[in-house]
């Protein structure tokens, strides 16, 4: 059976060709996208996040490597 059949792959993605913005609109998308990110960088970091990470910091100099074979859940 054809993988492709139809106009939309296996991915679900459909076969569709792609047409070039302006520059005016990508420096509109890129000028909007500098603006939403650069709040969330100036938010300050969740303190659940930053509890995580110190945990992370104290845990990782005496953690023995990881064992792939090791059926053992991860901490939450």
């Amino acid at each position: 059976m054809n993988a492709k059949s139809g106009p939309e792959s296996t991915r679900g993605q459909k076969n569709t060709k792609s047409v070039p913005l302006s520059k005016e609109i990508q420096n509109h998308i890129g000028s909007r996208l500098r603006a939403v990110y650069g709040q969330l960088v100036q938010e300050p970091i969740p303190e659940r996040f930053s509890e995580l990470l110190k945990q992370l910091n104290t845990e990782t100099p005496n953690a023995p490597e990881a064992d792939p074979s090791s059926s053992e859940e991860p901490r939450t």
